[in-house]
Parts: structure tokens; sequence; C-alpha cells
């Protein structure tokens, strides 16, 4: 295998859009390149060229005396764009407006009227009043009441208690919000978490009185603190004849000289709504499933972020990693980040040169420089990643740090825009490629396992959809099956054929479907662990799937000796469908089998829109079901011993993991049992309207 295989494979990538052989690129195949690029570059000047002459013509034709040429309006003040001005306008306005707020920096519309119109239809399908679904219309005007209360519950001092008359009816009736009596069920040095139930019968708080001091009873965990944040999440809504009702989740929280305080709980609101009101007005609050979590720490917060003090002494922090996605969104060719914004890069974490000390390993999108990290005694670190010979600059997923030879270091594996690249380290932190294997679809994640026990590491490579990392993402119009997907990529298991030695050839071999692992084996797949779940010493595999089905595939040995995997998800009991992102096994409950974590999306709007009648009535119950389903959030599978699993993570409280990309079972505070770590959210930017 040539050292430089990823070049080779690089120059075929390129070879195969331009529609030339590979294996012949003399004579005039060539000349292709050049030729394309010259007539692109002659074409673009042309059309620029008659572009001016038509603006220039346009603007002579006017009689005001301005300037042909003049940029879009936009105020920084006011935070105005032309996208918000142009979308809520009639058609035809914007031919109205003056060159300065029509016109881009040619001349012409910054939007045709098909793209206009095509957001003024987006902007009505988003707006529930407008296409019909009353539910999501009542979501919205109850999310601005819960928002008093919100208020109200953040700092009842200074909070006009005469608009709390404006959301109670006539009636209104509630008990106790914060339970008289909270049963202790976990403490140790730092924390301590309370639980109780409301008494649902006893609705002694009535009228507007009755709700403030309702509220004050709830509030009072959270007086004299700072930082205090209270959320209200509706994700029912149920309507009857004169009522309608509401289910949402409450988080508060705040911080204190001697720790901080949390409250979650579920509350179920009851409205009543007239034609004189502006906005619906409760009759009613129920509150199930109170916990009070109190933190006794001088520090305020459990975990402090310590990047800053480890990496920022060393050059590359300032130039790059303190940037975020929105920065480098603004500052890369949309040619090598097309999903930056997914922040689908990872780390690797290993002892790169044998000090004992673990460093790390930074994938990052195209265009921006890998970085490999190495522990100083003292907790930093200091980019060696040029002198390294990792300071890749091919959009890269994934990474390992792993012993792929078996002499005692940890080699790199790379998971780039275009295959795996597999470098050999020579002991002090210095990497050579020794393999790679070209793959045209978008690798999401790698993970290494001795399936065979043959002594070597081999190679598990999941893949999302069909295409590399620049590849679109398949439109409205492909034939795709969002509930059961299964025309990803395919997923790959590598077998470690290295041999070691000096100069060794360094080769892995493709034994997907020889191993059975061919089966259902397109569904879009973002991640994947190794466990033996059925205790019979060989490691078993989940995989966590977008779209639908996870698969298991048990790992048997035949008659001969060889391994053969089953997929048996279904007979198992863990099919789960959803948006899987992450999987971990922990035997959470101590009784000497592994149990299984998955983690998905929780959707608010999602819970409340599939429970709608109108909600898709074209499709049968069981595919309804599992659309609800997909809304739920994350699931944690007990198993059962016997091969199969059953399913406890509502008993249990950890479905609601939100937008959950990541998911780990580990002992947070050393008592011997296996917590719950949840990475969720989407997108944290400068602006604060962003997601």
């Amino acid at each position: 295998m040539s050292r430089n295989r990823l070049d080779e494979l690089r120059t075929e990538h390129r070879s195969v859009k331009l529609g030339v052989d590979p294996a012949h690129r003399s004579g005039r195949a060539r000349w292709v390149f050049p030729l394309v690029a010259v007539t692109t570059i002659v074409t673009a000047l042309a059309i620029w060229v008659a572009g001016i002459g038509n603006i220039i013509r346009k603007d002579t034709s006017r009689s005001s005396g301005e300037h042909s040429l003049k940029l879009p309006s936009t105020s920084p003040a006011t935070g105005e764009s032309r996208r918000q001005n142009s979308a809520h306008e009639a058609p035809g306005k914007a031919s109205q407006k003056s060159p300065s707020s029509s016109n881009n920096l040619l001349g012409e519309p910054v939007l045709t009227p098909r793209i206009q119109a095509k957001l003024e239809q987006q902007d009505k399908n988003l707006d529930p009043t407008e296409d019909g679904w009353e539910t999501e219309a009542f979501h919205d005007a109850a999310k601005k009441q819960l928002k008093k209360l919100s208020q109200f519950l953040a700092s009842p001092e200074g909070f006009n208690t005469d608009k709390l008359s404006e959301i109670v009816a006539p009636g209104f009736v509630c008990g106790s919000l914060r339970p008289q009596s909270l049963d202790e069920s976990f403490q140790d040095e730092t924390i301590t978490i309370q639980r109780g139930r409301t008494a649902g019968d006893a609705l002694e708080f009535r009228g507007s009185p009755g709700l403030i001091s309702a509220l004050r009873e709830m509030a009072k965990p959270l007086t004299t603190k700072r930082d205090v944040w209270v959320r209200f999440k509706q994700f029912q809504v149920r309507v009857q004849e004169d009522v309608v009702t509401t289910t949402a989740y409450y988080e508060a929280g705040a911080n204190h000289d001697a720790g901080a305080v949390g409250q979650t709980a579920t509350w179920q609101f009851e409205w009543a709504n007239r034609p004189d009101w502006k906005l619906p007005r409760l009759l009613s609050i129920r509150v199930k499933d109170y916990e009070e979590t109190i933190v006794r720490s001088t520090s305020e917060k459990l975990f402090t972020d310590c990047t800053k003090s480890v990496i920022g002494a060393d050059p590359s922090y300032d130039e790059q990693l303190r940037f975020g996605n929105g920065y480098w969104s603004r500052h890369l060719q949309r040619h090598f980040a097309p999903r930056l914004i997914e922040g689908l890069s990872g780390i690797a974490v290993g002892d790169a040169n044998g000090d004992g000390l673990e460093d790390v390993y930074f994938c990052q999108p195209g265009g921006l420089q890998n970085r490999l990290y190495l522990q100083n005694p003292d907790g930093t670190v200091t980019d060696r990643s040029a002198w390294a010979g990792v300071n890749w600059l091919d959009h890269t997923s994934s990474a390992l740090l792993i012993d792929l030879d078996n002499d005692g270091d940890q080699d790199l594996v790379l998971a780039t825009r275009l295959g795996l690249v597999m470098m050999e380290n020579d002991g002090s932190a210095r990497f050579v490629e020794r393999a790679a294997h070209q793959t045209f679809n978008a690798i999401q994640s790698i993970s290494a396992i001795d399936y065979d026990d043959d002594g070597n590491l081999d190679l598990y490579v999941c893949f999302d959809r069909q295409g590399n990392a620049t590849s679109e993402v398949p439109d409205e119009q492909d034939s795709f099956v969002f509930h059961d997907a299964n025309d990803g990529g395919a997923n790959l298991l590598l077998r470690n054929n290295i041999v070691t030695g000096p100069g060794g050839d360094w080769t892995f071999m493709d034994v997907t479907r020889e191993t059975g692992l061919d089966k259902n084996n397109r569904r879009y797949s973002l991640a994947a662990a190794w466990e033996d779940f059925d205790n019979d010493g060989d490691l078993d595999l989940y995989v966590a799937n977008d779209y639908g089905q996870n698969c298991l595939y048990r790992n048997d040995r035949t008659t001969d000796g060889k391994r053969r995997f089953q997929e048996i998800a279904q007979q198992a009991g863990v099919v789960d469908y959803g948006a899987g992102m992450s999987v971990s096994w922990a035997d959470f409950n101590h009784d000497g089998w592994m149990d299984l974590y998955v983690g998905n999306m929780f959707s608010s709007a999602g819970n409340r829109i599939t429970l709608q009648n109108q909600f898709r009535s074209d499709i049968d119950a069981e595919t309804r079901q599992i659309l609800v389903r997909m809304a739920k959030g994350n699931s944690l599978f007990a198993n059962n011993g016997d091969g199969t699993f059953r399913e406890v993570g509502g008993a249990a409280g950890v479905e609601l993991g939100r937008w959950a990309w990541g998911s780990l079972f580990f002992d947070i505070n050393n008592d011997g049992w296996d917590d719950l770590l949840v990475s969720n959210g989407f997108v944290t930017g400068e602006d604060p309207t962003d997601l």
C-alpha cells in the first residue's frame, strides 16, 4: 500500500466527478479540467458584463438620479433584514421601494417572485392559524400565559400581580404546587434529591389570590437566590367540548453562595376561552412527579469549563479553537463544510507518546487543521499536529487512537471525507500513513473490536446517507421513508490483517457480508457499541440508526469455528423506532446482565401533533404509533437475561434527553452505581434568535 494512497484517492475522486478514467489520465483527458475551468471563467465574465450593462440601462431610465449600485438595506440597530421585510409583504411591493432597499450589489432584486412566493407559503405553513391546526394555535396562546407564570416564579416580589388576574378564569382552583411532604430519594456529600406528589383532590387555592399564594409557596426554594430561571414546555394538548387541557414539563433553577437548587415537575392545566378574551385563561392546575435537587458546593457548579486553562496558552486556541461554528460557517468555503452546522466532528483520547498521560486528537471540518494535543505534566496541552504529521485538512468526522499492529503504542485511524486512513505510530507520537480504505458514503463514526478473537483490533464503520460529506441531503422528492429508512450508506466491518513486525503489510479486508452484518445495513447509522449482552463470552453489536429501526447483531460461532452475526433486534425487543444517535451499555441494576441506553430525539411539538386526529389520517394505526414513539425521547432497555429486553425508560425517568446527540453511562459520584450523562441540544451561537 502506497504511503500516499489517500492522495491517489483524492485524485481518483476528482477524476470520477469529471468523467475521467483514473487509469487513463494521459492525452486529451488531462486537459478536461483546464478547459472546463477556462470555459466557466469566460462564461461568468460575459454574463457579469452583460448584467452590468442591463443594470446601467435600467438605472439611467430612472428619474431619481440615485447611483446605480446600492447595497441591500439592513439595519444593524433594528436587526431587520431583507428576508424579514419582504417575506411578509404582498407581491409587487418590492418594486415600490427605493433602489437602496430593493437591489443587491449588482442592482438585481434579492428575491425573485418565485422565491418570494415560496417563502410566503412557508410562513403560512408555519402559522397554525393558516392551516387548520387549532391545537397548535392554542399552544401558542397558552404559552404566552405560561410565560407570565414563569416571570412571577422567577421574581415574585418584582412582579405586578395584577397581570395574574388576566390569567385565571372565574372559578379557578388548584392545590399545592410544591408538595408539603417530600421524601428523600438520594443523598450524598454534595447532592440531595427529594420527591413528592401533590394531593390532586385537595384544591384549596381559589381565584387569583389563591394562585398567587400557591405560586409563592412554589417559589420559596428559589427566593433569595441569583441566576433564577423558570421554564414550561407544553407537550400535550387535548381539546374537549368546552375545556382545553395542556400538559407541560416544568423546570426551574437558581444559584446561591452554598450551591444551587433545582425543581422539575409535570403540570396539567385546564383552560377556558371566550371571544372577549385575548388569550385563554386557567380553570385549574394540577402537579405531579415533583422533584427537588439541592447541590451543596461553594463553586455553584459541579463541573467547571477548563478548556481555556488547558488549551488557551497554545497559539492554536486563539487561531482556531476559540471560534465556534457560527464564525467558521461564515469564513469557510461551503464546499469544505456543508454540514458544519451539525458539528459532526469527534475526538479521540489516548496516550500517543507513551508518557502515561492521555492526549487528545480533535477532528475538524474540511478546511481546518485537525489537531493533536499532547498533555504536559501540569495538565496543559501542546499542539504537535504538524510535527506528528496528522494536521489533516480533509473533513474528518471521527478518529480512534488504538494499537492496530500490537507493538504497544497507539496508532491513529481517521474517518475522512474520502475514506478511512490508518496511520502507524513510531512510539513517540509521530505518525505515517500505512493504509487507506476508500469510501463514497458519509462516515459518521468508527469503533474498534476484536470480533474474531485473533488478537487484532478490527474496525466497524457507521455510515449515514449515501454520498460523501459534501453530498446534498435527500430532498422531499426522493423516495425516502422517514420512519423506516433502509437506503443509506452500507456499514462496514473491516478485518485487521496487518502482518506484525518491521515493514509488515497493513491490510484490512471487508468482511461485512461474510459475517452476516449486511442485513438491515443501510439504515442511516450514527453510532454503534459492542458488548456481551448474552454473557456467552463474545462481543455483540448494537447500532443506533436515524429514521427508524435500530439493529442488534448477536455474535455466534459456527460449527466450523467462524464468527457469524444474527440480526435479532425485533425478537429481542430493542428495535426502538426513532432518531437513534448514541448507544451506551451498563449493568445499571446490578443483576449481572448488561442493559442498554439509546439516545434519540424528544420533541414537544411532535408529542403534541402526532396524537391529534388530523395528523396523517392517511396512515394505518401501526405506522401512527411508530411516529408517536419517534417523538418520545431516549430509551432504556433492561436485560431480562434470556436474550430479550424490557423497556423501562419511562419508569426510570430517563426518556427526556431532548435532542440527544450522545449518551454515556458513568459513575459520577463513585458510589458504584452507573449514572447517565446525556449530551443534547443543537446550535449554540452568538445570535440569540437562532436555534
